[in-house]
């Protein structure tokens, strides 16, 4: 009978340059959150097979294909920065906001 084996567990080093998307959790440091799919792996059996039998899951390359897909949000935005046109602009509308309710104005009156 042979001794028993070590569990696995997530070196940060060097699984992590492999796998940038798996996070260590603070339940323990057997299982990952892949960021991905959003789901825990248990790492403490066979440690790298099981992070490569999760990238063949059918949850994650769905999620996979849709994070690659899909744009980030942030590009619909503007910066933070404001030229002073921007800013005068900005106080015009919210004059003319403040206007219209403070004399109770319909915005179809205002329309002319």
């Amino acid at each position: 009978m042979s001794a028993p084996r070590r569990k696995c567990h997530f070196n940060s080093d060097d699984l992590q340059k492999e796998f940038p998307f798996l996070k260590p959790t603070s339940v323990s440091i057997y299982i990952v959150y892949c960021e991905i799919c959003k789901s825990e792996v248990d790492v403490s059996n066979s440690g790298r097979g099981s992070i490569k039998n999760h990238l063949a899951k059918k949850k994650h390359t769905l999620a996979l294909n849709a994070v690659s897909s899909s744009g980030k949000v942030t590009k619909f935005f503007r910066d933070n920065t404001l030229s002073s046109e921007n800013l005068l602009i900005a106080a015009k509308e919210g004059t003319f906001a403040y206007h219209t309710i403070n004399h109770m104005q319909s915005f179809r009156s205002l329309d002319c």
